[in-house]
């Protein structure tokens, strides 16, 4: 599908391909069971829940964790820095939600950043932004089918290309759209970042538009595909994507970066503000209309890790204040704007990269890390609600 909206870099040009069974408790070691395969006999019909323990992910990481699971609950992608076998990068951890086990380590390159994977609609595909380039990966296999590099962003000499991490697919599979930083300089210089339109079924970036913002947090395609949400370092933006990227539109100034879209796609979340850390907003995406504003605390006081449940009827945040351990986990109830307070889970690990819900509805996976002496290393942990 190409489309060649007035956004378009170039008209009529196209950019091309470039080359142990039981669940591990906390601190203890999750074995490799190999590639990943296929699901078991006998799967039930509907998605299964995640063994409630913590499987053991890598023994240092300096970067972030991020995830995503599969439709039917069996699988999480995880996506950090490791050194697997002497080799330090950027590797995808595949792990069994029922044995908790990692069945596979994929390396992804060197290290560089890299976000939040995104899984096609059909969970074949899983794309993961690393550096200035997109790997589509066969979740069947496990095997990297494609590694595309990015349209070149005009470099100055001495600055580095902005990185490609922020990913969210279509409701069809059909395109994949980026949010790529803009272009950095030796002197903390910086310029500003694009959101790039990326054919999944011929493999190439096809259209690309401008934000003045330099970094692209966070996207959201709404359930009809007709509009795409961008959490800047700026603004909250919204792209009208039915013949193309268009132009990029302010739907509330400040930063709101991290993002969570209810399933039917009335009710968007949006945390951060450049002002102050302590604040989000609800958002009725009929209007773009703030329907409250959320105000977390006083003093240095954050939610992150906005993870919407199968019905949209709860928000789980992982937060608090500064260095709080365990870390408390937060519902909210968006219809009433209120948290509810009956649910007490916390996590045990100092530093939360990720939160993402099963599609059970009743699991949570959370990834975290420790670096203590006593106690080193990151871990996938799953909890029941």
């Amino acid at each position: 599908m190409m489309r060649t909206p007035a956004s378009a870099l170039l008209r009529g040009s196209r950019w091309t391909v470039s080359a142990a069974t039981a669940v591990a408790l906390l601190l203890g070691g999750a074995g490799v069971s190999g590639a990943s395969g296929a699901a078991p006999s006998g799967v039930p019909d509907g998605p299964v829940s995640g063994v409630p323990g913590a499987v053991r992910l890598a023994e240092f990481t300096w970067e972030k964790v991020t995830e995503a699971v599969s439709a039917d609950g069996r699988t999480v992608y995880l996506v950090l820095t490791d050194v697997v076998g002497g080799r330090q990068g950027v590797y995808l951890s595949t792990v069994d939600t029922q044995t908790g086990t990692v069945r596979a380590r994929l390396p992804l390159g060197d290290p560089a950043p890299y976000g939040r994977p995104a899984l096609s609609p059909d969970g074949d595909r899983l794309y993961v932004g690393v550096g200035s380039a997109v790997y589509v990966i066969d979740t069947a296999t496990n095997t990297v089918k494609a590694h595309i590099a990015a349209p070149a962003q005009q470099l100055p000499a001495g600055w580095t290309p902005g990185a490609a991490t922020s990913l969210a697919t279509d409701p069809d599979g059909e395109t994949l759209y980026v949010g790529q930083s803009g272009p950095s300089g030796p002197a903390g210089q910086e310029e500003p970042g694009r959101i790039l339109e990326f054919s999944t079924g011929d493999q190439e970036f096809i259209d690309q538009t401008a934000v003045t913002a330099h970094t692209v947090n966070d996207l959201a395609v709404l359930p009809d595909g007709s509009s795409l949400y961008a959490g800047t370092n700026l603004d909250l933006l919204r792209l009208d994507i039915r013949t193309g990227l268009g132009t990029a539109k302010v739907v509330d100034p400040g930063a709101k970066d991290e993002l969570a879209l209810s399933p039917d796609g009335s009710f968007l979340l949006a945390l951060g503000s450049v002002r102050t850390y302590s604040v989000g907003i609800g958002l009725d995406t009929g209007t773009d209309k703030v329907r409250y504003l959320m105000k977390y605390g006083s003093g240095y006081f954050e939610y992150h890790h906005p993870a919407m449940n199968t019905d949209g009827s709860r928000v789980y945040l992982l937060g608090g204040p500064s260095y709080t351990i365990p870390v408390p986990l937060y519902t909210l109830v968006p219809g009433e704007n209120r948290f509810d307070q009956s649910v007490r889970l916390s996590v045990p690990e100092t530093y939360i990269h990720a939160l993402a819900t099963g599609p059970d509805g009743h699991s949570l996976y959370v990834t975290g890390c420790v670096y203590s002496d006593s106690a080193k290393g990151c871990f996938l942990r799953t909890l029941q609600i």
